[in-house]
């Protein structure tokens, strides 16, 4: 019995300080979480929906102040299609667009 019970308050223990280190470490982001539920739920709705390309296309007509859709002729780099853009990721780090071969639907 007494095993068992030094068995159970070291694995609560070792336990505790894991899960507490974790949220110490990570504690910004949990503030940021818990302050912010309303940003946190935003787009919810078009999560399960953006999976698929048709659902990819709703959302980008339904939000299109929300998106970008940048058309690169990958042989002719002077070719007027070719857009010289930038786009800012969320944290300010600029991002290359992404290339896509294939034919589309012109926007």
């Amino acid at each position: 019995m007494k095993r068992i019970l030094v068995f159970l308050l070291s694995f609560l223990g070792v336990a505790v300080v894991l899960l507490g280190s974790i949220l110490l470490v990570n504690r910004g982001a949990f503030r940021t979480l818990f302050e912010n539920r309303e940003g946190m739920m935003e787009g919810r709705e078009w999560v399960q929906d953006t999976y698929s390309l048709r659902g990819l296309v709703d959302y980008v007509e339904n939000n299109p102040e929300r998106v970008t859709i940048v058309s690169r002729v990958l042989g002719a780099p002077d070719s007027p299609a070719v857009a010289e853009c930038r786009c800012s990721a969320p944290f300010g780090n600029p991002v290359e667009p992404v290339c896509a071969g294939g034919r589309g639907r012109g926007v």
